[in-house]
Order: structure tokens, then C-alpha cells, then sequence
């Protein structure tokens, strides 16, 4: 039986924080809504979609709208779906509905902002953000609603963040006019506090007092995703190093770090008193923390009930099959949005590669290391990889993915966010893991099973501290 490479993973999250309802769309266009404390489904169904980049859930969870390279599309609780006419509206990355819940704000590729009435199915505005840029990085990422309902604030590609009147779309401020990319945005109960993330830091402004906006440091990665409290007190952020950062938005002290969590956050929210906060990441995995201290109170999987995304080791005889079922890859990190739990699927890919195409696009590469750049992922796999090419009947493409990969991971250094979170030197794990294979590595050397290949056992069996003098002249014997 050929293993599924990939999970269900999310392409686009919302959480409701009223009812803490989750919805999701993963990559195979099926959408649910869950219920975020259980993690219990409620209901689930297909999107006709070629592609969602943004997703909204609004007030009470009874509309939900979602984005991307189609235009926009509702899908109502029990009324199913509705399409809105937008006539050359381009590819739509960003959504948020309005406190009410009637209207839309949809943020496009092309820096134009579109405001529809719901119930009507009218445009409101059409805003022409891209007008006031130099044409760099027009795209609009990121847009919150000002709580009072009157205007939007934008992002766009190239830092600009803008406040913009809904009804006669005419600017209202400029908060920055140049800067990091932003991701999220996020605007109080209040309206008086903006927060942006951007890269690895977020920048909060108090619209009621003139200055320079806070900064808040301590996220290792690019900030994905923001929420307020209800009360405006706290502001929860996270994205990228697959933390939940609370902040004091009187001060802007960091008041709790949440972890639990393995791929890149891609929502979060505050429960209705505060006391909780709900995040979810791109494996469509979920965890709630007390605000408080920090403690993680529950986790939950927001997976479609008949979907089995559990690596199974179904022939024992295979020795890479239980080097993999030793560890727990849910709780791993990976260069990719999802996390690990993916790795020994795409493993299984590889090894049944029958084409160097097949091996090279079979989820490892960009994902256990991103340009050599090491994820903590990578260790166990280098033991499957000599487990692998010492018992498997491969194929030369096979063969060829298994030692180029292993040329990777032993050559490679670990990546900042791995530094920061106390793994800095998975290059050295990993070749004391290759160390293991070391004869097994000569062997490939002096029989080349793969002609042109003896470059990679050389390279690996130096980078093991192996002499390269006595490699060359093993291989000019050959």
C-alpha cells in the first residue's frame, strides 16, 4: 500500500472568539468547524476553491468566508455556500468581517481592498491602497477591522501600515510608511490599540497618543497571527517559532510564554473571559493555556474524523520502519508549517522513489533542513537513511535521494530558530548518528551502485573525519 506523504494540514485557520468555534480548510479543499475546547467536529464539507489563502469566521460562527485565487466564498451554517460576484477582483489573501458580521473586507494581490454588505451581496468600497505606493510590494496581507466599525486598518507587502475610512475610502493615518513585511494585524476591543507583526517582533500602537509605537521583542520568527483580550489588557501573538506570546499592553511586558504547539501558529485567540487562550497551528493540531501562568491546559487534534494520519509500522522486517515508530513526531520540529508528524510518510515516499523526481520532491528536503539550515527532525532520520540503503532493494533514484539527503544533513549547521530553542548543533548529532554507517558508507564508495554518486559517500565519509587523500584514492581504484 502506497503511505499518504502529507497530513491534513491547514492552509488557512479562523477561530471565533465568542464561541471559540475553530474552522479550518486543509490542503485537500475539505473545510470543518470544530468546537476549540473538545476539539469535537460539527460539521464538515468540500470547497469548490482552486485555492484558500484566507479564511474568516464571523461573530456566532454562522458565516464563514473564504479567500483566495477564485474570489471570495461564504458558506453559511445550514444555509451551505454562496458565491459573491466580484468582477476582476484578483486573487484575495487577506478577510475580516466587521463586529456585526455583515460586512467583508477582503485585502488582494494587486493592493485593492474590497467592502461588501453580506446581506445585500452590495460593494461598499473599493479602496486603492497600491495608489500611495512606489509599486513595491502591493499586496495586502494582512487587515483588521477598526472595532467601531468605521474603517480598516491595512498591511501591505512593503510595511505600509494604513487606516482607511470604509464608506468614503479615503485615508485616515499613515502608521508606518515603510518597514518589515507585515502578516497579521489586529485592532482592540477599544479601537484604541493597533498591533502588527512582522518579523520576529510585534510593533503596538495607542491611537489615542501621538509617538513612536511600542516594540515587542522575543518571538524568534516571523508573527503570524494576533488577538486582543476583551478588555485590551493583553495582547496574545504568534506565528513562525510555534509560540504563544502574551504581552501587557499597558507596559508591553511579556507576561506568558505558551508552548505546546509544533508547526507555525496560525491562529489564536483569547476566551471570552481571558483566562484562556486557544491556539492552532498548520498541522491542525490545538492547544489551550492558562493566561495566567502559561500551563497548558489541554490539546486537541482538528483532523476529519475519517482521516488516519498515524504512521503504522506495517512491516517489522524493515529496520528503518522501527527506528521511525521510536519517537513521537507530532513533538517535532520541522521546516515546514505542519511539523513532523508528516516525516516518516515522506520517508516511505522516498524509499519507493522510481525517479529522481520522485525522490526529490518526497517531502524531506525544505522540510527536515531548508537551504542545509537543520531542523531538529533531521537526527533520527540520518539512522533511517543508513537503515534504508543497507537493507532496502532501492532503486537508483531511491539510492540517489537517500545519500544526497544524508550529504545534507551532515553537512548542514542548525537553523536560528533550533539555536534559540537549545538544539545548536544538529550537524554534530547528526554525524555522530552517520558514524553508525561509516562501513556501510565505504561500501557504497567502492561499488557505486549509483554512477556519479561516489562524489556524495566522499563528501559524507569527510565530513566524518574520514581522510580525503585515502577516499580519492579508494575511488580512482574503482
Amino acid at each position: 500500500m502506497r503511505e499518504r506523504t502529507q497530513s491534513p494540514a491547514f492552509t488557512a485557520v479562523a477561530i471565533d472568539p465568542f464561541s471559540f468555534l475553530v474552522a479550518g480548510v486543509n490542503d485537500h479543499l475539505r473545510a470543518w468547524v470544530w468546537d476549540g475546547s473538545s476539539g469535537e467536529g460539527h460539521v464538515g464539507f468540500d470547497l469548490s476553491q482552486g485555492q484558500v489563502d484566507a479564511l474568516a469566521i464571523n461573530s456566532g460562527a454562522e458565516t464563514l468566508a473564504f479567500g483566495g485565487r477564485r474570489g471570495l466564498q461564504l458558506w453559511r451554517r445550514g444555509g451551505g455556500f454562496e458565491s459573491l460576484e466580484i468582477a476582476s477582483a484578483g486573487r484575495i489573501l487577506s478577510i475580516a468581517w466587521d463586529i456585526a458580521g455583515d460586512r467583508i473586507a477582503a485585502g488582494h494581490l494587486e493592493g485593492v481592498v474590497r467592502v461588501w454588505r453580506v446581506s445585500t451581496s452590495e460593494l461598499v468600497s473599493s479602496i486603492n491602497v497600491a495608489a500611495r505606493s512606489d509599486g513595491f510590494g502591493d499586496a495586502l496581507r494582512a487587515l483588521a477591522w477598526d472595532r467601531l466599525g468605521g474603517a480598516v486598518v491595512v498591511c501591505a507587502q512593503d510595511g505600509r501600515v494604513t487606516k482607511w475610512d470604509v464608506e468614503t475610502g479615503q485615508l485616515v493615518s499613515m502608521l508606518a510608511e515603510r518597514g518589515t513585511p507585515a502578516r497579521a494585524v489586529g485592532v482592540s476591543e477599544d479601537s484604541r490599540l493597533v498591533a502588527v507583526g512582522g518579523d520576529a517582533e510585534v510593533r503596538l500602537w495607542n491611537l489615542r497618543s501621538a509617538g513612536r509605537p511600542k516594540i515587542l521583542e522575543g518571538h524568534l520568527d516571523s508573527v503570524l497571527t494576533l488577538a486582543f483580550s476583551s478588555d485590551s489588557s493583553r495582547l496574545a501573538s504568534a506565528g513562525m517559532d510555534r509560540m504563544v506570546r502574551v504581552w501587557n499592553t499597558n507596559d508591553g511586558s511579556l507576561q506568558a510564554v505558551c508552548a505546546g504547539l509544533n508547526g507555525w501558529v496560525r491562529a489564536v485567540s483569547f476566551s471570552p473571559d481571558g483566562r484562556r487562550v486557544l491556539a492552532v497551528d498548520g498541522d491542525a493540531d490545538g492547544a489551550m493555556w492558562e493566561v495566567e501562568s502559561g500551563a497548558l491546559l489541554s490539546r486537541q487534534r482538528f483532523v476529519d474524523p475519517q482521516w488516519n494520519d498515524v504512521f503504522s509500522v506495517e512491516d517489522t522486517s524493515k529496520k528503518w520502519r522501527r527506528i521511525a515508530a521510536r519517537f513521537d513526531w507530532s513533538g517535532l520540529r520541522c521546516g515546514c508549517d505542519q511539523g513532523a508528524r508528516h516525516v516518516p510518510s515522506s520517508f516511505a515516499a522516498l524509499v519507493a522513489a522510481q525517479t529522481e523526481e520522485e525522490a526529490d520532491g518526497a517531502g524531506l528536503r525544505n522540510h527536515i533542513e531548508v537551504q542545509s539550515m537543520l531542523f531538529e527532525s533531521a537526527v533520527p532520520v540520518v539512522s533511517m537513511i543508513l537503515a534504508a540503503l543497507d537493507e532496502e532493494l532501492l532503486t537508483d533514484a531511491a539510492r540517489w535521494g537517500l545519500l544526497y539527503l544524508l550529504m545534507v544533513l551532515v553537512l548542514g549547521e542548525s537553523e536560528h530558530v533550533e539555536v534559540l530553542s537549545g538544539r545548536p548543533d544538529l550537524e554534530l548529532e547528526c554525524r555522530d548518528a552517520a558514524r553508525d554507517g561509516i562501513p556501510l558508507l565505504y561500501e557504497e564508495l567502492r561499488k557505486e551502485r549509483v554512477r556519479g554518486r561516489a562524489e556524495y559517500a566522499i563528501c559524507i565519509l569527510e565530513a566524518l573525519g574520514e581522510d580525503r587523500d585515502e577516499l580519492i584514492a579508494i575511488r580512482r581504484d574503482i
